[in-house]
């Protein structure tokens, strides 16, 4: 049961399974991009999902597993449908490919006591500017590197604490082919960014990826980089 959120907070031994009940807000999933949106302006294609989404709730609450069910809308639109279910239904409800996730509000067994979240492990990437300085050199164009570097580490300020001592490590003087003193320094620590993993390094054997930096950017909009309905073709 992926798709259901926050029943591991309750205890619900005590009942029995015939007897456990969940009072839920089930999600709906945002209908996928198909040809019918694209070819619709962009009004009509928020019209189009709103109506798709009132359909789902209808489906989701005339299939007879909710009980006293209500609408949940952000704004105009309908987004999932809040009621009670009995927990063996649960899985049935869950497998419905119009349902998103189902969050648990609260049951009829007992609330487990909250631990306190130990410290997780978690990946960071740090983007560093990096002065190349070469002995004698002071008129000539300076090279510099944008370095991206993953530490393993608890939080931002915790990868950030690692770079600075790699950094120390990295700037040490060696001799260049010509005998020069050259040095890497660290000039700037720019960013940091956490790489948003589910399954730490298995992602990469995905098609998708791991992404481990991501800068958002704004620049001249050029026809060629124009997105159009007949992109959906390609």
């Amino acid at each position: 049961m992926s798709k259901v959120r926050g029943l591991e907070d309750w205890d619900l031994k005590e009942i029995p399974v015939s007897e456990q009940l969940a009072d839920v807000r089930v999600l709906i999933k945002y209908p996928a991009v198909s040809e019918e949106l694209v070819r619709l302006l962009p009004k009509e294609r928020l019209r189009r999902v709103n109506e798709i989404h009132a359909e789902r709730a209808t489906a989701i609450t005339g299939g007879g597993l909710l009980a006293e069910s209500q609408l949940f809308k952000r704004g105009r639109r309908v987004v999932g449908v809040s009621g009670s279910v009995r927990l063996v239904d649960l899985d049935s409800l869950a497998e419905l490919e119009i349902v998103e996730c189902i969050e648990i509000l609260k049951t009829n067994g007992r609330p487990r006591k909250k631990r306190t979240p130990r410290k997780r492990l978690g990946l960071f990437c740090v983007k560093s500017t990096v002065a190349i300085q070469v002995e004698g050199q002071t008129t000539v164009r300076q090279t510099y590197e944008q370095r991206y570097v993953l530490h393993l580490a608890y939080d931002e300020k915790d990868a950030l604490r690692k770079n600075a001592m790699a950094a120390e490590h990295y700037a040490k003087p060696y001799l260049n082919s010509s005998g020069e003193l050259v040095r890497w320094e660290l000039e700037s620590t720019d960013d940091v960014y956490e790489v948003n993993s589910t399954n730490g390094w298995r992602d990469l054997r995905g098609p998708e990826g791991l992404e481990v930096f991501s800068i958002l950017q704004r620049r001249k909009l050029t026809p060629d980089r124009i997105l159009g309905w007949q992109h959906y073709e390609k």
